[in-house]
């Protein structure tokens, strides 16, 4: 996840990162749960991301 997207490890982790609606996550919090989804996915052959428009699915594809 960091090599592909360095700033959610570089910047500002109290900075925002994305909006939906009312809903918001920094990047510390995008880079924290994406981590989080790609340790779980580790030994995941093949991954499906069901894409709706909430931050959910940012995270899963991040991570």
């Amino acid at each position: 996840m960091s090599s592909l997207f360095p700033a959610l490890t570089d910047g500002p982790a109290g900075r925002p990162a994305l909006r939906f609606g009312a809903h918001s996550l920094t990047y510390g919090e995008l880079a924290a749960a994406s981590a989080a989804v790609a340790a779980g996915l580790r030994t995941a052959r093949r991954v499906a991301v069901w894409a709706t428009p909430e931050p959910a699915t940012a995270v899963a594809v991040v991570g």
